[in-house]
C-alpha cells in the first residue's frame, strides 16, 4: 500500500512541475531537467535541485528555468552558477587546485584503512607465532 501512494505522489509532483515549468520545446525541457540533476541544491546535504524542496533550490530552478528559456547554454549555465556559488553548486566538481582533497581524500582513506587493517592482521599473526 505504501508503494502505491508513493508512486502517486511521484507521478503527483511530475504533473505539477510540469505546470510550473511549461516550455516551447523538448529540448528546453530536456536541458531543464539535465541541469537540475547534475547541479547540488546549496543547503541540502547532497541533494540534487530536482530532489530539493528548500526555499532557495526552488530560486535556483526559478534562475535556471528563465536561463533557459533565454537560450542559454549549458556551459554558460553552469559557468554563471559556478560564479555565484563555487564548485560547491556542482555534483561532480571538476579536478582543480581547489578540489583535489575532495576528489583524493577517499582514496587515501581506503590506503590508510587497509594499511591498518593489514597491520593489525600481522601483528595477531606475531603474537599468535610467539604464543606457540
Amino acid at each position: 500500500m505504501k508503494k502505491w501512494v508513493f508512486l502517486f505522489f511521484m507521478m503527483a509532483n511530475s504533473v505539477f512541475a510540469a505546470d510550473l515549468y511549461p516550455f516551447s520545446s523538448s529540448q528546453e525541457q530536456a536541458q531543464f531537467n539535465r541541469l537540475l540533476s547534475q547541479l547540488r541544491c546549496l543547503v541540502c546535504q547532497n541533494e540534487t535541485l530536482s530532489a530539493s524542496n528548500a526555499k532557495i533550490a526552488m530560486d535556483l530552478k526559478n534562475k535556471i528555468y528563465w536561463m533557459v528559456q533565454h537560450h542559454w547554454s549549458d556551459k554558460r549555465i553552469k559557468a554563471y552558477l559556478v560564479h555565484r556559488y563555487g564548485n560547491f553548486v556542482l555534483l561532480q566538481p571538476p579536478f582543480i587546485t581547489e578540489t583535489y582533497l575532495l576528489w583524493l581524500l577517499p582514496g587515501i582513506m581506503l590506503l590508510i584503512g587497509a594499511a591498518v587493517i593489514v597491520w593489525f592482521v600481522l601483528a595477531k599473526r606475531k603474537i599468535r607465532k610467539d604464543e606457540l
